[in-house]
């Protein structure tokens, strides 16, 4: 077995994943989902 270490953060873009929920938050209106912040 090949001693095959890696990061998540290789794998997940934690930029756009970043991008995306900093968006979600922005937005309160609409759908019932959006009115709701976890």
């Amino acid at each position: 077995m090949p001693d095959d270490r890696r990061l998540i953060e290789d794998f997940l873009p934690i930029q756009a994943i970043g991008k995306e929920a900093s968006r979600e938050k922005s937005v309160r209106k609409g759908h019932i989902s959006t009115l709701h912040l976890w």
